[in-house]
């Protein structure tokens, strides 16, 4: 989105920040925002039916996750942890300049409070609403498949 679109849009937003300076925005705003390169990119939220499946969608996945961690704790070996979360940051780059938030992810355990890296993460899944343009989750699941995830 170039400066003059986010202008438009009365947000005042600049067209480029640091995390730092996405922590100073309201949260109403910040929650609407990812990071790629420092650049802002709008994610706009779903309808309430959206937030309900994703909602769903973690539920059943964490069922499942923690099946199959019970299943293989009698194996040789450390048994797997995973966590489900949903809307979570994931950082591609340790300064933060480049973070997308799924609607839901499958990560490895990490301690409270830990920040989620690409390199955590095993899956992540997105909602489509009418808003996703094909452009956006083509662009949106490259920076995945990049990260390896």
């Amino acid at each position: 989105m170039s400066a003059g679109a986010l202008e438009a849009s009365g947000s005042g937003v600049p067209e480029f920040m640091s995390w730092d300076d996405l922590q100073e925005l309201p949260d109403d705003i910040a929650a609407e925002i990812e990071l790629w390169d420092r650049r802002v990119v709008w994610n706009r939220r779903g309808p309430l039916e959206h937030q309900r499946f994703a909602v769903r969608m973690r539920n059943a996945l964490e069922s499942n996750a923690r099946r199959a961690m019970r299943d293989r704790s009698g194996e040789p070996g450390e048994p797997p942890c995973w966590q489900v979360e949903v809307e979570t940051n994931v950082f591609f780059k340790t300064d933060k300049s480049s973070f997308l938030t799924p609607d839901f992810l499958i990560r490895r355990c990490l301690p409270r409070g830990a920040d989620t890296t690409a390199a955590d993460v095993l899956l992540v899944g997105e909602v489509l609403s009418g808003s996703d343009t094909p452009k956006r989750r083509e662009w949106t699941e490259d920076r995945y498949a990049e990260a390896g995830i």
